[in-house]
Order: C-alpha cells, then structure tokens, then sequence
C-alpha cells in the first residue's frame, strides 16, 4: 500500500512537473499575444486621432490644430510645437473632443477631471500604457503626441535644436496642413523613452507607432538608450520621420 502511495504521489509530482514547464513555455507566448493585439488597438487609436484632425482640417482652411488654440492668430500657432496634454480646454487635443471630432456624445460634459479622463482615454489612451506616468498623470497628460512644424521665424531655434531639421529643410519638414510637407512625416506618435527620462514611459516596451501626414500609420522597433545616443534628444523627430 505504501508502495503504491509513493507511486501516485511521484506520478502526481511529474504531471505538476509537465504542467509547469508547459505554463513557462506558453505564458510568454501569450503575453507576446496579448501585446500584439494592443499594439494593433494602438495603432487603430492612432488612425482615429488623425482621421479627427484630418476632418478639423477641411473645417480650417487645410490647418490641423495646433497646441493652443485660444488667444492666438493663426500663424504664431502653427509655427513650432508639441504637446501630449489634453485637460486644457482649448489645444490641438482637446479641441478634437469639444468640437465632435470624434463623432460622438460626450455623455455630461467635459466638466471635471474624472470626467474628463473618462472621455479620453476612449481616443487618447494607448492599451499598453498603464504605468500612470503617461495617461492620467498631473497636468492631463495623454498617451500620444502631437506634433507640429509650420513655418518658424529666424529666432525660433527650437526647430534645429530638437528635431534634427534645420530652416532650410522647411517646407518640406512642415507637418501644420495637409496638402503641405512629406507625406511620411510624423504628426501623432504613442509615447517612447529612449533616454532614460523620469517624467515619462514607453507605452510599448520594444515598439512605437506613427501616424504621418499622409494618413498611414506604421511601427518601428523602439531604438535602446545606447542605440540611441546622447545626441537623440536634438533629432528625434527626423528619427521618426525617417522610419
């Protein structure tokens, strides 16, 4: 009896066995799954973001909408930004959502910060990101960015200074109307940190998604601090834009 009670008992050890190195085979399968699905939801947020500027486009003379809106003429706002806030009533964000962009009812109102992340994390919160640094955090930070290159003065240094263009590639680095610049440059990509910043996190561990100009949307490996080097930080836009 005994005998056959240790039997049992190392067949049971070899069956949890199996299970066990069956379940550390096919849990990283599924979790790579699992990321695949949200980085294909991402990149179909991302479509939805640019087919809402798109139409805000046709509504303002071919302009999409820049950081702030309010108290500013049209061309110092379409000069050099970028943003990935969206609490403030009137920016390139936001206004998306206000003016019906998005083409539905915003249930109550804007009014109020729970609210309101309630309605933007229906179009501005990318599946992956949950680390609470990016969507949510102070300030009505969202999981995608924004950006815009008009047409900048002699004293707007910005432009060379981070997105690896100079006034010399203008116009054909603009991204401020369609019709107007490469197609492939990039105006909303999902949040990635390739230089060890504390304010912000990847939303993809080893990918990032663009949505360029020209309507497309498209993936890139996300490139490692070493890969990306200390001088990153002064090109990074051209960086997408290249990819």
């Amino acid at each position: 009896m005994l005998n056959e009670n240790l039997r049992c008992f190392f067949q049971l050890l070899v069956v949890i066995a199996i299970i066990a190195i069956l379940a550390a085979m096919l849990l990283p399968a599924l979790s790579a799954a699992r990321e695949r699905a949200r980085n294909a939801n991402c990149i179909n947020k991302l479509k939805q973001i640019g087919l809402a500027g798109f139409m805000y486009a046709d509504s303002n003379h071919g302009y999409l909408p820049p950081s702030s809106i309010g108290g500013v003429d049209e061309k110092s706002s379409n000069q050099w930004s970028w943003n990935w806030y969206a609490a403030q009533n009137l920016n390139g964000m936001s206004i998306l959502v206000l003016h019906g962009y998005f083409g539905d009812d915003l249930g109550g109102g804007y009014n109020g910060a729970d609210n309101q992340k309630r309605i933007l994390a229906r179009y501005y919160q990318c599946p992956s990101d949950t680390s609470g640094n990016n969507f949510g955090a102070a300030g009505g930070k969202v999981s995608y960015c924004r950006i815009w290159i008009g047409a900048p003065n002699s004293s707007d240094a910005r432009i060379k200074d981070v997105s690896g263009y100079t006034m010399a590639d203008l116009p054909e680095a603009s991204r401020n109307m369609t019709g107007h610049g490469n197609p492939s440059n990039v105006i909303v990509f999902d949040i990635f940190n390739s230089q060890g910043k504390t304010d912000y996190t990847s939303n993809h561990a080893n990918t990032v998604n663009f949505l360029a100009l020209g309507g497309h949307a498209t993936s890139s490996p996300t490139p490692t601090q070493a890969a990306a080097g200390t001088t990153f930080n002064n090109r990074w836009i051209k960086w997408m834009d290249e990819q």
